[in-house]
């Protein structure tokens, strides 16, 4: 990938399948969109000069202020405006694409006292970056902002000084930026707070005049976007102590137990061709109306359970299924994509590792329910013999697991 530079106003020279360029609209927010001298480059520069490239469109963008921006898109003479957050200004003239960047939102405090403290925003005198998505979110959320200034250096500087108490920052940004200033990692304590997608907002009159066009564009998205979110140790800990802890109190119950060794001696004699046709069954039914095989698994007393779980967990859990061992549906609290999971990561990674295997899969974003989610799957062994009969695999709400107490 490599970037394009532009003056006040920049130009993808491609072929056009849409008539003219796409008229955007940006502010400065490095990394994303960084001023060099009379240039503009950034990371969302280049994912947007790829993306158009694929698509075959081209576009320009003027660098304005956030307000100008929204502006310019309520009068209709801008196409879209990135790289934004999902806001209500925003969504009320336009449509957010993929993310264009994944940004994992913590807040950083010099006095290491108010990390611990579940009050914790009670009277902060806060920091931003002027004009950026954190200022913005900030105060749509009713925070007070006390201080703006231009450049990431000098919110960490007031951070360090205490001529303010706290700053809400994209964690890996945050990190870079403290180490070119020489300090160091634990200098400053830290908070989950939220992760934060950022894509590019495209108008409706613009998207209306250009059916395919945002599908086109999202398509692309994860080519030209590669970079995907990571745990750091504390997280995955945090994670783990939810498979360890919260998982295992359910998990040991003889609904489940049960019911896994009951399949296990129904299938014992079942071969890999059986297992491919049961599979393609599911995936047929999916599809359906006629649902026998899905609703047989969904109706059943342990799927019942499972439901009862998720509803218990107050949207930590987005959906369990536990497996048999040959990675076949067992139970689910939710329908999934197919019924055996044999061949795949979640199920080789915690049955096939033996007892008390605890596997934490990448955090994934979910366009429709904006949410990140994440597959912890363990392997479960028959308490009474120690062998391990099958997996459970549970999706978990990142956000709500980072943010609890």
């Amino acid at each position: 990938m490599y970037k394009l530079m532009f003056i006040l106003s920049a130009f993808v020279v491609s072929t056009l399948s849409y008539a003219g360029n796409v008229n955007l609209r940006t502010t400065l927010a490095p990394p994303y969109q960084v001023k060099e001298g009379a240039n503009l480059s950034g990371t969302s520069i280049d994912a947007l000069e790829c993306i158009f490239k694929s698509t075959g469109h081209s576009y320009k963008a003027d660098v304005v202020p956030w307000a100008r921006a929204l502006s310019d898109l309520k009068e209709g003479t801008a196409d879209g405006f990135f790289t934004s957050m999902a806001m209500d200004d925003f969504d009320r003239v336009g449509s957010l694409s993929s993310p264009l960047a994944l940004e994992k939102w913590y807040w950083f405090f010099k006095d290491k006292s108010l990390a611990n403290k579940p009050d914790f925003q009670s009277g902060l005198n806060i920091g931003a970056i002027r004009a950026s998505s954190n200022s913005a979110w900030l105060k749509a959320n009713k925070y007070q902002v006390n201080k703006e200034v231009n450049r990431n250096e000098q919110l960490i500087q007031l951070l360090d000084s205490g001529r303010i108490d706290a700053i809400l920052f994209d964690q890996k940004t945050f990190t870079e930026e403290a180490s070119k200033l020489g300090f160091k990692d634990d200098q400053f304590a830290s908070k989950f707070s939220r992760y934060t997608p950022l894509g590019v907002y495209f108008t409706r009159p613009f998207l209306a005049a250009n059916s395919g066009f945002l599908d086109a564009f999202n398509d692309k998205v994860s080519d030209c976007v590669p970079e995907a979110i990571t745990l750091n140790a504390q997280e995955e800990t945090k994670l783990n102590d939810i498979a360890s802890q919260k998982i295992k109190q359910w998990l040991f119950d003889d609904q489940v137990i049960s019911k896994i060794k009951a399949q296990n001696i129904a299938h014992a004699d079942l071969n890999n061709d059986q297992i491919i046709s049961l599979d393609k069954q599911w995936r047929k039914e999916s599809k359906s109306d006629a649902k026998p095989l899905i609703d047989k698994v969904l109706s059943n007393p342990l799927s019942t359970y499972l439901k009862g779980v998720k509803a218990k967990s107050k949207g930590l859990y987005a959906e369990i299924f536990v497996m048999d061992n040959k990675g076949l549906n067992v139970g689910q609290s939710d329908v999934t994509s197919d019924y055996w999971q044999g061949d795949e990561g979640k199920f080789k990674k915690s049955f096939g590792k033996g007892k008390d295997t605890i596997f934490v899969d990448a955090i994934e974003y979910d366009g429709s329910s904006k949410k990140f989610q994440s597959q912890i799957s363990v392997a479960i062994h028959d308490p009474a013999t120690n062998e391990v009969i099958g997996a459970v695999t549970v999706g978990v709400d990142v956000e709500k697991a980072l943010s609890a107490e």
